[in-house]
């Protein structure tokens, strides 16, 4: 996904080294250089997650509390704090304080927390056993990563996107447990592996309390505009995790088949800098949904949880946690289905 700059200010596709903050790019060095973590603390703290793991792409995992990325103080103390106390602040009114927030600074959260990630992955071998496999991320994923980046400025500058909105969100009520851990999942898969090879997905899902977050960070609103119907369903409905865990994998796979690449042109105006999209002269197309590739990642996360529910797919078709023909299902917090009527 590429920008095309009016003015001669340039947002670099590379990622970034250790000695650069992450968001503005500024060398740092013994004075300026702090570490952000990806998972902000106000986060680990609240759902116990200090010496819990993260997944990453390879297959391996990090904790949470070591998956940092280099920042500088600027950054650090004013525009990412200003954003994380307007995040915590939300969360920990629920979700209807979630859905109250402006869509864009959920956006910017959310670009955060891919971005970091990626910044971190992006140091590690995608076999550590074999070194000379290369980096996670391939360098064809780093132009659509220089566009994020360019997004992500509006964190700590003016920004317009003029016209068009480039994400596609859903929030969601979810389930609460006891045990604080429980209550905290994050998903992503950058790269897909699927029967016609690897796609990219910028999309990140996040069950943080009473609250979910899906966001697919680069598709314009594509999915927003095909799915936000069959998620008003689920109004006054809270999510059992495996519900969550299907509706995020859904929203993944359906981000990495997006056909075509969105361009954009960014103006520098003297107190702002404005982003127009190069609306393409078609409807969204997309590719072929995969059965094989969603039956792999819904299995995957499912194992995250340690749900065990056998294949997804029967010969009757795939299992849904999520409908019974067109109707929502409720779920208690054991798993247990809820009678029929109070679906209705």
């Amino acid at each position: 996904m590429g920008i095309e700059n009016a003015s001669c200010s340039v947002f670099p596709a590379s990622p970034i080294d250790a000695h650069q903050c992450f968001l503005c790019r500024a060398r740092l060095t013994s004075e300026n250089r702090t570490a952000e973590h990806v998972i902000p603390k106000w986060l680990q703290e609240q759902f116990k997650l200090w010496n819990e793991e993260i997944w990453l792409t390879n297959k391996t995992s990090l904790p949470y509390r070591q998956a940092t990325i280099p920042c500088c103080k600027d950054c650090n103390s004013g525009p990412l704090s200003r954003l994380e106390s307007d995040v915590k602040a939300a969360f920990d009114g629920g979700v209807a304080a979630v859905r109250s927030l402006p869509e864009e600074r959920v956006f910017q959260w959310c670009s955060k927390l891919f971005y970091g990630l990626f910044v971190c992955e992006n140091r590690l071998n995608a076999m550590r056993s074999d070194p000379s496999v290369g980096p996670i991320v391939k360098n064809e994923v780093l132009e659509e990563m220089g566009t994020l980046h360019c997004f992500m400025q509006s964190i700590r500058k003016p920004f317009v996107f003029d016209g068009f909105r480039p994400f596609s969100l859903f929030v969601l009520e979810t389930l609460t447990y006891d045990n604080p851990t429980a209550n905290f999942d994050y998903y992503d898969a950058l790269l897909l592996n699927s029967p016609s090879g690897f796609r990219a997905s910028f999309c990140i899902a996040i069950r943080a309390g009473r609250a979910g977050i899906i966001c697919v960070l680069q598709d314009n609103g594509a999915q927003k505009e095909h799915m936000q119907c069959e998620v008003d369903k689920f109004e006054n409905i809270p999510l059992h995790p495996c519900q969550f865990i299907e509706l995020a994998s859904l929203s993944i796979c359906k981000a990495s088949l997006l056909s075509y690449v969105p361009k954009y042109v960014s103006i520098e105006e003297p107190d702002r800098i404005v982003v127009r999209w190069m609306v393409p002269p078609v409807e969204y197309l997309w590719h072929d949904w995969e059965n094989e590739t969603f039956d792999k990642l819904f299995s995957l996360f499912l194992g995250r949880i340690k749900a065990d529910i056998g294949q997804i797919y029967t010969p009757k078709g795939r299992i849904s946690f999520l409908f019974d023909g067109s109707r929502p299902i409720r779920y208690d917090r054991d798993g247990n289905r809820l009678d029929s009527e109070n679906t209705a």
